[in-house]
C-alpha cells in the first residue's frame, strides 16, 4: 500500500504474488499502459532468471483488455472499502486484508459455479449443492420478473 505508483512497488507486488503462487509454467502478466506497470525495474525483474513471465500490455500488445482485473477492483472498491468510514492508512490495510480474504476466500462466486476464487485455483469441482432446483427456480423468476412493483413506474 502506497500513496504513489511506482515501479519499485509493483515489482515487489510482482515478486511477492510469483513467491507465493510458486507457478510451474509461464505466466502472462495483462498490464495497463500505466507507469508502475511499464518501467526498467519491472523489465528487468520480468526478465530475470528468477522468473517466467511474459508481459503483455493491454490493447496495445493485445487485442483485449484488462477488464477482468478493473472489474474486481471496482467491486472491491464498492462492496467493501467505500461503504467504511477508513480514517487512516492503519484501518485502510485492515479493511483492505479482511475484504481481500472475504473475497477470495470465503465468498462463493456465481460466475466460478459457487467456488471462491482459491478454490477455483486450486482446481476444486464444482458443488454439486450450488446447482439446485432452488437457485434454477430464483434464476427463472429474476429473469421472467418484469421488476418489482416499487420500481415501476405509475
Amino acid at each position: 500500500m502506497a500513496d504513489r505508483v511506482s515501479g519499485e512497488i509493483r515489482m515487489q507486488t510482482l515478486k511477492e504474488a510469483w513467491e507465493i503462487a510458486k507457478p510451474k509454467k509461464e505466466v502472462e502478466l495483462v498490464v495497463d499502459g500505466g507507469p508502475e506497470n511499464n518501467n526498467y525495474v519491472v523489465e528487468n525483474f520480468i526478465n530475470s532468471a528468477e522468473v517466467d513471465i511474459t508481459k503483455s500490455v493491454a490493447l496495445k500488445d493485445i487485442v483485449f483488455s484488462n477488464s477482468m482485473v478493473e472489474a474486481t477492483n471496482k467491486l472491491l472498491k464498492y462492496r467493501y472499502l467505500f461503504p467504511k468510514d477508513v480514517q487512516d492508512g492503519e484501518q485502510l490495510r485492515n479493511v483492505l486484508e479482511k475484504s481481500i480474504d472475504d473475497f477470495n476466500n470465503i465468498r462463493p462466486h456465481g460466475k466460478l459455479g459457487g467456488l471462491t476464487p482459491s478454490e477455483a485455483y486450486q482446481g476444486q469441482n464444482v458443488p454439486i449443492s450450488f446447482d439446485t432446483e432452488a437457485l434454477r427456480q430464483r434464476v427463472n423468476e429474476n429473469k421472467d420478473n418484469n421488476g418489482c412493483s416499487k420500481c415501476e413506474t405509475k
